[in-house]
């Protein structure tokens, strides 16, 4: 596994390199509770306590590499492969791993890890642009004579932003699959806190670790950065736990009563918000959006269970028919965690084309 790239090349850079993005990638794991890293996901049913085991291995393959090892013996295969390619290979690590509980799993990657390290601090600067062949004398074809600094970082902080991708999809999967859907909301006020809770979190660990880059950059054909997502769910959310408190809802949305007179057209409401908030940072809008957060499970706590099958009219002041429109708690759903449903699954599109 080997990726040159455009990256460090002397030993204290490289050493650096791996350090930062190991501990990026443990806090983010670090965040997780046990059932969420050992749950099959949805690539091939790995687990992410499974992309864990597939770093261990790989660092063990290079320790190996970089010591005059056995690569395979030490990533737990019978022998050199014959005919294999890369992914029966990693099938083989994961059939092999699969069955490790996850403290186990974890200090198998700490010690191939401190192997790596070994390793790398027993080489020179020099050293790592030793093309592979050095370290494999009768290795041909190719990528023989490309520098091995490419093997160090195909194997640690290049894979681990690999695997990092799919853990984010992982996760992404796995929140989608716990929000209730439309027709399935919760009837009791404590629950529907609950479950808007658990939305947030969920967005929560998706969004963990994207640095203000991450967050910023435009995608789609709207040209949308996940700054955008958080701050049009930010703003709904707003609306929603006003009209909750008999509060002006388009207001509270940073509407003016003109645009206001648009309610019939969402897209367009939604293309206001776009434009009025485009100027914000993306540490604005992670602020912006616990802010909003914080005023629905407010608004959310000041209701009673009867309240939340009331139709939507009752808390739209002036209303003609204050008993026309769906229970509330369709409204809500909409506006908490069916809104960051709908929105997780384009954020995962987003970071999926990075």
């Amino acid at each position: 596994m080997t990726d040159e790239g455009n990256g460090p090349r002397s030993r204290a850079e490289v050493l650096e390199r791996i350090e930062r993005d190991r501990q990026a990638l443990l806090q983010r794991l670090g965040n997780l509770d046990e059932s969420t890293l050992t749950d099959p996901g949805p690539a091939d049913g790995w687990s992410i306590k499974d992309h864990v085991a597939h770093l261990a291995a790989w660092e063990r393959y290079l320790a190996a590499l970089l010591t005059g090892g056995n690569r395979w013996t030490d990533m737990g295969l019978a022998g050199a492969p014959t005919g294999l390619e890369e992914a029966e290979i990693n099938d083989a690590i994961y059939e092999q791993n699969a069955d490790l509980p996850l403290a186990q799993v974890y200090a198998d990657w700490d010690a191939a890890h401190t192997r790596v390290l070994d390793a790398l601090n027993a080489m020179s600067d020099d050293d790592l642009m030793l093309p592979f062949s050095h370290f494999v004398p009768d290795a041909t074809g190719e990528g023989a004579s490309d520098p091995v600094v490419g093997w160090v970082n195909g194997n640690t902080w290049g894979h681990y932003a690999e695997h990092a991708g799919w853990i984010r999809i992982a996760l992404t999967s796995r929140a989608l699959a716990e929000l209730p859907g439309p027709g399935d909301e919760p009837q009791t006020v404590r629950d529907v806190v609950a479950t808007a809770a658990l939305a947030q979190r969920s967005l929560r660990d998706i969004l963990d670790g994207l640095d203000d880059v991450a967050l910023s950059a435009p995608h789609g054909p709207d040209g949308w950065a996940i700054k955008d997502h958080l701050l049009h769910l930010a703003a709904w959310e707003r609306g929603v736990a006003a009209m909750l408190e008999q509060r002006d809802r388009w207001s509270a949305m940073g509407l003016t009563d003109a645009q206001a007179e648009q309610t019939e057209d969402f897209n367009a409401i939604n293309a206001l918000i776009f434009e009025a908030s485009r100027g914000q940072t993306a540490q604005e809008a992670l602020v912006e959006l616990e802010a909003a957060q914080d005023a629905m499970r407010s608004a959310l706590e000041g209701l009673s269970d009867t309240d939340l099958v009331r139709p939507y009219d009752s808390f739209v002041s002036g209303a003609a028919d204050p008993e026309a429109g769906p229970p509330i708690v369709e409204i809500i759903n909409g506006n908490t965690w069916g809104h960051y449903a709908e929105h997780i699954g384009w954020i995962a599109d987003a970071l999926s084309e990075s």
